[in-house]
């Protein structure tokens, strides 16, 4: 009977203990998948780049009418094995992200997609990625509204054929933290005239992020002075722009 007693408490013994070894291993296993989880959380990052597209494709892909195609561009990425992550960037977003910068919780990137022929065939735009929401494309507002805003209305009463619409991001002049811990996108959005050519005068706009990634809103900087698309408008005191750079189109 004893020898029963011991053997049972035996078994116990290791019942428990192989329990407990298990319990640890499971939560050791979930930890790593949290921790793996953690680690490619970001919908889109470098790999959402097509290598070879980037360095041999952008004009392989005209159609008939010379707008980039995008079916054509998908299958010679899948031809010449671009990673998956840019093909099914391509399917989501109907553009091709060519230029991928880190920035902490949410990066920057530029795009190409499909446009009329008197614009090449295609366009190369900035893009905010992975915030909440995952893609935005920065546009500047619509010229009526900045019409009631000083001092733009001093600015275009010297530019009569300025066009009354949006306008796109031209450069992107940096990013900054701000003091809750988010950060804040800022562009410099070019005003055309006559459909061709940009005004000397450029509208600066903050995107501003959460530091959770959440969009917060767009913010309006106030306008500054570009030399190198013309001259002065005698009288307007308007600092000149930041240096700032063009979205990469290779």
């Amino acid at each position: 009977m004893n020898k029963h007693k011991c053997l049972l408490a035996v078994v116990f013994i290791c019942f428990f203990s192989c329990a407990g070894t298990f319990g640890a291993f499971s939560s050791s296993s979930s930890s790593y998948h949290q921790a793996s989880t953690a680690r490619t959380a970001k919908r889109y990052d470098a790999r959402s780049v097509p290598q070879w597209w980037t360095q041999h494709g952008l004009n392989l892909c005209n159609d008939a009418n010379e707008m980039l195609s995008l079916p054509c561009a998908m299958r010679l990425m899948e031809e010449h094995h671009d990673s998956p992550e840019s093909i099914s960037f391509v399917r989501e977003n109907q553009a091709i992200l060519q230029f991928f910068k880190p920035m902490g919780k949410v990066d920057l990137g530029s795009v190409v997609y499909p446009a009329p022929p008197d614009h090449g065939g295609r366009n190369s735009d900035w893009v905010i990625l992975n915030g909440k929401p995952p893609l935005i494309y920065p546009a500047g507002p619509y010229l009526s509204k900045l019409a009631l805003q000083p001092p733009y209305p001093k600015i275009f009463q010297h530019y009569p054929h300025i066009l009354g619409k949006g306008f796109s991001a031209g450069t992107f002049e940096r990013m900054k933290r701000l003091a809750n811990g988010g950060q804040s996108f800022i562009f410099q959005c070019y005003v055309l005239e006559a459909e061709c050519c940009p005004i000397p005068y450029e509208v600066r706009i903050a995107y501003d992020f959460s530091r959770n990634g959440v969009f917060m809103g767009s913010r309006l900087l106030g306008p500054c002075f570009n030399p190198k698309l013309g001259n002065r408008v005698p009288g307007l005191r308007i600092p000149i722009c930041p240096a700032a750079y063009p979205a990469p189109y290779k």
